[in-house]
């Protein structure tokens, strides 16, 4: 038998999320405006990409299984239908 078997494991305690400053948010979201594209569409897609991700608190995945009709402008809702929990 062995005798280490009765010690209790350490656990890591969780770790929080890195968020970002308003300092950061703002810089982030001027780059992602300036960035060159060959089209118009192309930059507002990347600025409403990165805000949406940003300001929502929604995982990757989550952010990119949105459609066109999740997504409720009068109303300011988002609905996420692959969410982990």
């Amino acid at each position: 038998m062995n005798p280490l078997e009765s010690i209790p494991k350490p656990k890591q305690p969780p770790q929080t999320p890195i968020s970002l400053n308003e300092k950061e948010i703002l810089m982030l979201l001027r780059i992602v405006a300036n960035m060159p594209t060959c089209h118009y569409f192309t930059k507002l897609r990347n600025k409403a990409l990165i805000a949406t991700f940003i300001f929502t608190g929604l995982r990757k995945n989550e952010l990119l299984s949105l459609k066109y009709t999740h997504v409720d402008l009068v109303n300011g809702f988002i609905q996420v239908e692959h969410s982990k929990g």
